[in-house]
């Protein structure tokens, strides 16, 4: 990645992380977390609670003209489950948001 890229694609990460704690969220970038199976570097990892209860989102940012493909939302739900999020959300440039629940 280019290095104008790869300020354009943390600049962009950040504005989403700020929206995550305008919102009363807490919302931290690239972290790093530990699975059942694995390790995970998260885009932006948000806590927040919900009716009382903790909830765990994992946000994966992509500043991307192309769409998201197959491969990474599946991605994506492997990480929701090895860490028991409640939540995943793919956001990209092209305004697709992809939300994975975990039940």
């Amino acid at each position: 990645m280019k290095k104008e890229n790869k300020k354009e694609w943390y600049n962009f990460q950040e504005e989403i992380c700020e929206h995550f704690k305008f919102i009363g969220a807490s919302a931290e970038t690239n972290v790093r977390i530990k699975g059942v199976r694995s390790h995970h570097d998260i885009d932006i990892l948000v806590k927040t609670k919900f009716l009382g209860e903790d909830l765990l989102w994992v946000i994966e940012v992509k500043k991307w003209k192309e769409k998201v493909s197959k491969l990474h939302i599946l991605a994506l739900r492997t990480i929701v489950d090895d860490i028991g999020a409640y939540k995943g959300f793919i956001i990209s440039e092209n305004e697709f948001l992809f939300r994975i629940e975990n039940n």
